[in-house]
């Protein structure tokens, strides 16, 4: 199942790039036990892509919005609320002015 979030933003490409790396280091940190850090890179200038347990991940950083998609391994379908709210409240709070 794939989840697209798309938020409009003003910031420049180096904020929007240093902004996902300070997110993936707060969780990384919270919790290391799941080595976040080494579960994603950036493919190219704009674009970040992630894998953890059959899930995958992609934020692409255009010029006027952040796309965040996620496609969804099956057993985790059920949390598919939770993974919405925890997303939304990412961007919104990334994204913030």
């Amino acid at each position: 199942m794939e989840l697209v979030f798309t938020r409009a933003h003003t910031k420049d490409l180096a904020t929007l790039r240093s902004l996902v790396s300070e997110r993936v280091a707060h969780w990384a940190t919270r919790y290391p036990q799941l080595d976040l850090s080494s579960h994603y890179r950036w493919r190219d200038e704009r674009t970040a892509v992630g894998a953890y347990r059959g899930g995958e991940g992609t934020v692409t950083l255009g010029e006027r919005e952040v796309t965040v998609r996620l496609e969804l391994p099956f057993f985790a379908r059920p949390f598919k609320a939770k993974i919405e709210g925890f997303v939304n409240r990412e961007l919104d709070d990334a994204l913030r002015a």
